[in-house]
């Protein structure tokens, strides 16, 4: 069960294969409920109401959002991307929440949220897994390559 911003209670769960880690491919969803409704209609129906309502992007399929992910992933991995940039792309271009939407979804505050998006201050590993956990990913130790 979640509740979402609303206070709403939502019970409601897709098939493995149309929610993975929160993230609904809305466009599958649509297509299960073509039994009942015009599957197309209900998908631009959803795409129009959802930003304003919800604040998400419709546009990426769960794939691509997974592609995301994995690529802004390995760019912090192999360090061409810094923290404060990977927590900002991630949740501008993966989630499309505003920042305060964002940092109540990962119970921290909008204060952290925005200095974690700076690279200010001192984050503890607590603030930034928080941050990651909705994306699959959580802080931690990689082995040095060594630059010739």
């Amino acid at each position: 069960m979640v509740m979402d911003d609303e206070g709403i209670t939502r019970t409601t769960q897709w098939p493995r294969e149309l929610e993975r880690a929160g993230e609904v491919d809305w466009r599958g969803v649509c297509h299960l409920l073509g039994d009942l409704v015009d599957s197309q209609e209900l998908f631009e129906g959803l795409r129009a109401a959802a930003p304003e309502r919800v604040g998400i992007e419709m546009s990426l399929t769960v794939d691509e959002r997974t592609l995301l992910i994995e690529s802004i992933q390995d760019a912090l991995a192999d360090g061409t991307l810094e923290i404060a940039e990977a927590v900002r792309r991630l949740r501008t271009e993966v989630t499309g929440l505003h920042q305060s939407q964002f940092a109540k979804m990962c119970k921290i505050s909008v204060r952290t949220l925005v200095h974690i998006e700076h690279g200010e201050g001192n984050q503890t590993l607590k603030s930034l897994n928080a941050v990651f956990r909705p994306f699959g990913l959580k802080m931690g130790v990689v082995k040095v390559r060594r630059r010739l």
